[in-house]
């Protein structure tokens, strides 16, 4: 991914360490998260693993849940800006910043014609500064992206039709069956879910299902 392709270009290039990261990581998910272990993890140390031309290896990757490197995405800013002090103009963080952008607007739940015509753009100039950045590992999903904006307007936000929500519902079957100590594992963790359905049938509103990500915590 381009997020672990940045992170192995500033460990590299000495603009931070990873253990540095993996501190401001942490600190960010116990000031914002409430120290959700789920939600963000410390970035594996095989992220910094290099070819013999010093670039990351071909599958380098955060070794993250796809929901976690959502996560860490979005939050990523905030978390790596302390670190980028020193490299503000490193082609590789510039050409991130742009995805950042990329990566908000299309988890918005709505978007108008214009946060379309700003995702295009955002698309078109994260294609120049990754060029810039990364020259020999252009990929055909750098290409994907740019069809995007079109998916938008007819089918509408992504987030209607990605797969996160199914697998934020294996994972919640994951927390159900530990929270149940693997005694009657199955039993339990079906009892545990219906409850929380039960709570979204409640108490919403106007009709409305709550999405599952404000259900109460298992």
């Amino acid at each position: 991914s381009e997020l672990a392709e940045l992170i192995h270009d500033c460990v590299h290039k000495n603009v931070f360490t990873l253990a540095a990261l993996n501190e401001s990581i942490t600190k960010y998910r116990d000031r914002r998260q409430a120290g959700d272990r789920y939600k963000l993890v410390p970035v594996h140390n095989s992220v910094v693993k290099s070819t013999e031309q010093r670039q990351p290896v071909q599958n380098a990757s955060l070794r993250m849940t796809g929901a976690q490197v959502k996560e860490f995405a979005l939050c990523s800013l905030e978390i790596l800006k302390p670190l980028m002090e020193s490299r503000k103009s490193l082609p590789s963080w510039r050409s991130w910043q742009v995805m950042h952008v990329i990566v908000q607007l299309i988890d918005k739940k709505s978007m108008g014609v214009k946060d379309v015509e700003h995702l295009d753009m955002a698309i078109r100039a994260h294609a120049m500064l990754y060029k810039v950045a990364w020259p020999s590992r252009l990929r055909p999903k750098l290409h994907f992206l740019a069809h995007i904006p079109l998916e938008v307007l007819l089918c509408g936000p992504a987030r209607h039709y990605w797969c996160f929500a199914f697998e934020r519902k294996n994972m919640d079957v994951k927390r159900a069956i530990e929270a149940s100590n693997y005694k009657d594992a199955s039993g339990s963790a079906m009892e545990t879910l219906s409850f929380r359905q039960a709570f979204a049938i409640k108490f919403a509103k106007k009709d409305t299902m709550l999405d599952e990500e404000d259900y109460p915590a298992i």
